[in-house]
């Protein structure tokens, strides 16, 4: 299938002319005709050069070179004139178009051309050498067959690409093109969008082509307006838009100057709501950091507790021990006595049956140091016992002391607790359904917390390996 560029830059099997400021184009009427009913009518009805031509008027040739890469895109399939003719893509020959076009040819023969130097100094001047009709064909045609790529569907990038575009869309206004006019029209959009989405504050370069479009071209207004009010929440009443809009298109000023009202009213709101949570929360933050702190304190409070009862423990022990030891030394001195006073008796009983020799060394009296040493020990004993009963007397009252002290923390942290309760109950926010405002908080003992929600039930523990 031939491409219809190839056809466009070959110009094989053209059947007019278009001339748009001075230029030439050799083009097919059964690709332009279907395109564009002016083209098609104006041609047709054309008597410039007796029909071979025609004179395309208040558009630029480098505009007229866009128009005709648009309309020359695709290949022969969609233009059924065009498949009767078996096309090569070859250049014609230059004869070719004077041939087809004559009277183009005899018209050609009145324009001068451009003066050509003579080809050696020793030749005396006789007047400057003209072209040629050939010659005149041959710079047609070299135009045409050096012409730029196709019509592109790219967005514009810069001020100078969206003015060029305009102009297309201009041409293809006039030239009745909806669909070079409707691509036209999406480039610059897409342009538009792009800046837009740049948010605020929006460039001067936007602000300068919106106004030079949409008071150049009244089609763009709606569509414009409409592209403004997706972005209008992030940037808001724009002084150059605003004043377009009033002029241009009062019903879109006064519905998006209602809606930022109502805008502005409503991001205050959410701003104050959203400090006072804020707040809310580092006061939140500072409570728990409290109740972590007290939580920690009780903790060493309740290990030291540990630590004095096992201290009372082992001085109850110890109380039990001496007094055992105490009454196995008073038993031991009952019998030692008992003992001596036996043996005493004895004795006595054996003197009075068997009187003694008479020994001239004295008798040490054994038994009666015996009893003072006895005597000394349970002293020593008894001394021991009372000291241990006053120190375990002291122990005894450093634990009530510290009972006491520990009760009364117990209370405090009880009382904060509570008022640490009232308050997260009357805020917050739910993990579960994400409302505000809805969820208590709960214990089932003082180290750890629970925070369910009123409305899905969603729980939450604190301070508490679960």
């Amino acid at each position: 299938m031939v491409g219809l560029r190839e056809l466009l830059t070959t110009a094989e099997g053209c059947d007019l002319i278009i001339v748009c400021q001075g230029e030439f184009f050799f083009v097919h009427k059964a690709v332009i005709g279907p395109q564009s009913t002016v083209l098609k009518t104006e041609t047709s009805n054309s008597q410039f050069l007796n029909g071979e031509a025609y004179i395309v008027a208040d558009i630029s040739a480098m505009v007229f070179r866009k128009v005709l890469t648009f309309l020359y895109r695709g290949d022969t399939s969609d233009f059924p004139p065009l498949h009767q003719t078996a096309f090569k893509c070859v250049p014609p020959t230059l004869e070719y178009f004077a041939n087809t076009f004559p009277n183009t040819d005899k018209f050609l023969t009145t324009v001068v051309g451009k003066p050509v130097p003579k080809s050696s100094v020793s030749i005396p001047s006789a007047g400057p050498d003209m072209i040629g009709n050939r010659d005149k064909w041959a710079v047609l045609i070299g135009k045409q067959r050096v012409m730029g790529n196709l019509y592109e569907e790219k967005t514009c990038t810069n001020l100078a690409e969206v003015s060029k575009e305009m102009d297309i869309f201009a041409a293809a206004q006039q030239l009745d093109m909806a669909a070079l006019k409707e691509l036209a029209m999406k480039k610059v959009f897409a342009w538009f969008e792009k800046e837009l989405r740049l948010g605020t504050p929006l460039s001067e370069e936007l602000n300068k082509v919106a106004e030079l479009v949409l008071r150049k071209e009244k089609s763009f207004v709606k569509p414009f307006f409409r592209l403004y009010a997706k972005f209008f929440p992030t940037v808001g009443m724009n002084l150059t838009f605003s004043r377009l809009m009033r002029e241009l298109d009062r019903d879109t000023f006064d519905m998006l100057a209602e809606l930022h009202s109502q805008w502005t009213t409503e991001r205050s709101r959410l701003d104050e709501a959203l400090e006072q949570t804020t707040r809310k929360a580092a006061d939140l933050e500072v409570e728990v950091n409290l109740l972590k702190a007290q939580k920690a304190s009780s903790e060493t409070q309740q290990k030291d507790l540990e630590n004095l009862k096992e201290a009372l423990k082992i001085s109850q022990a110890k109380e039990i021990v001496s007094a055992t030891k105490a009454e196995l030394f008073e038993n031991l001195n009952k019998t030692l006595q008992m003992d001596l006073l036996m043996t005493r008796v004895s004795n006595l009983h054996s003197n009075e049956n068997h009187p003694p020799r008479a020994d001239p060394r004295p008798k040490k009296d054994t038994a009666t140091e015996d009893a003072e040493k006895l005597k000394r020990q349970i002293t020593d004993t008894q001394q021991a016992l009372q000291q241990h009963k006053a120190g375990h007397k002291k122990v005894k009252n450093d634990l009530k002391r510290e009972k006491q002290l520990l009760k009364e923390q117990l209370d405090d942290l009880k009382d904060a607790f509570k008022m640490f309760m009232d308050d997260v109950n009357k805020s917050g926010r739910c993990a579960g359904c994400k409302r505000q405002w809805n969820f208590t908080i709960d214990q089932d003992h003082y180290d750890s917390i629970k925070i369910a929600c009123k409305l899905c039930h969603e729980e939450v523990w604190y301070y508490e390996d679960r």
